[in-house]
């Protein structure tokens, strides 16, 4: 049993070990892949636990659990997130390394020969086939790999091309024999650059895709349920952190630590509290996804939030109501926001109606318009509107326009919730 006064939720980075929650499908998965020798490719938002999953496959707990032998495969991971800024030759090195790292007697020489010099697809090509021979599989683990992806200066278009046939070719020559890869972005790999290579084929086409999803009403319970038996959530409580942070592994973590805190603490603290310092310690989440979305994502997000928040700025009502067929018209460029659990469809009669799975979210959205310093960057904020009539346009920039000047009166989020928001005491958490 976890001490009262160990806080049980890890933050701030990938969690393992007992911290670790879940998954057993996406882990099933994976073996499954390794098992056959092919690739799976993992998207997911920021913050969804995919650099937990790898770190999870690498543990020989996780193994064994299930019955399989970790030493009967060679290892690595990288994360080409790492590289400042990112380059084939970099990344090709970093493989060899980290081979060196566990290479056996046998396997020593084969990494030295290409640390030795320039590394390339063809030093990995040698360690493959020394691999087949000893009928061992190399299993790649690539975290962050869009970074490999995206062209910079010093990183062209062409070279980009490059590397995608070169892992093409590596997948061709000896996936299903001694090759496993998996790895991890938060787009499609379809969605990433150019999609096809000189021969007209789709590069990415010897992966499985893999959506990580938003956590499971059990794995959510089980991640509530690490709270202490003295503080242990009611339903109405477990209800309301939902509504927050709907199954976003990282936002239900920040929560869950938080509440932990403010009863530790003995603090007094009120809902809107409450939900403000959990907004303060998780906006980067939503500035990541906001950033990593496309400009016709981020117009629906904000339709989405407008259209919710119509009636929460006290005695100036806007309609926006008409552009709910908008958002029904926008469905093929929301396609990768519900992917992605983001957003959400729902019927309502005959009707789809598009919101939030988080509401902290959707509250992040109106108050990035609320804050804006001044009119020109209100203005700048408008600059993301696409797809729209100069009508719809004028509708919506009048809506932004009323949050920002009274955003004073805008009603706080916990307002919205309805009667979640009365899950807590007032001034929870005191003695």
């Amino acid at each position: 049993m976890v001490p009262i006064a160990t806080n049980p939720f890890l933050t701030g980075g990938a969690v393992s070990g007992e911290h670790f929650i879940g998954r057993s499908a996406e882990i099933n998965e994976i073996f499954g892949i390794i098992n056959n020798k092919t690739h799976l490719a993992i998207h997911g938002s920021p913050g969804f636990g995919k650099g937990s999953l790898l770190r999870a496959i690498q543990q020989p707990e996780t193994w064994q659990a299930r019955g399989l032998d970790p030493s009967s495969v060679t290892m690595i991971w990288v994360n080409c997130g790492n590289f400042a800024p990112f380059t084939p030759q970099a990344f090709w090195r970093e493989l060899l390394e980290r081979l060196d790292d566990i290479a056996d007697a046998g396997l020593k020489p084969v990494v030295a020969e290409g640390l030795n010099k320039s590394a390339g697809r063809d030093d990995l090509q040698k360690v493959l086939t020394y691999l087949l021979k000893q009928h061992r599989v190399l299993v790649m683990l690539l975290e962050d790999f869009e970074a490999a992806l995206c062209p910079h200066k010093g990183y062209s278009e062409d070279d980009v091309m490059k590397l995608k046939t070169d892992i093409r070719a590596l997948c061709n020559e000896y996936g299903t024999r001694c090759l496993s890869q998996i790895v991890t972005s938060v787009h499609r790999l379809s969605d990433l650059g150019q999609p096809l290579l000189p021969s007209g084929s789709p590069w990415y086409n010897q992966y499985l895709f893999l959506s990580m999803k938003p956590f499971t009403e059990e794995e959510v319970n089980a991640l509530f349920d690490k709270m202490p038996p003295a503080w242990t959530l009611n339903q109405a409580q477990r209800d309301w952190i939902r509504e927050l942070a709907d199954g976003h592994p990282t936002l239900l973590q920040n929560a869950c630590s938080l509440l932990w805190r403010i009863f530790h603490e003995k603090r007094n603290l009120e809902n809107w509290q409450f939900v403000d310092e959990l907004l303060g310690q998780t906006r980067h989440i939503f500035e990541d996804e906001w950033r990593s979305s496309q400009k016709k994502e981020q117009t629906a997000l904000l339709l989405i939030a407008l259209i919710r928040a119509d009636g929460h700025v006290p005695k100036q009502n806007y309609n926006l109501k008409d552009l709910d067929t908008v958002l029904t018209q926008m469905q093929s460029n929301m396609f990768g926001l519900k992917d992605r659990g983001i957003i959400e469809e729902r019927m309502e009669g005959a009707k789809p109606v598009f919101r939030f799975r988080s509401s902290l979210m959707e509250w992040w959205v109106i108050q990035s318009i609320r804050d804006a310093k001044d009119e020109k960057e209100l203005a700048e904020r408008e600059e993301i509107l696409c797809g729209l009539s100069k009508k719809q346009v004028d509708k919506v920039k009048s809506a932004m326009s009323l949050i920002w000047r009274h955003k004073d009166d805008v009603t706080a989020l916990v307002k919205w919730s309805g009667q979640l928001a009365g899950a807590f005491p007032k001034g929870f958490g005191g003695a």
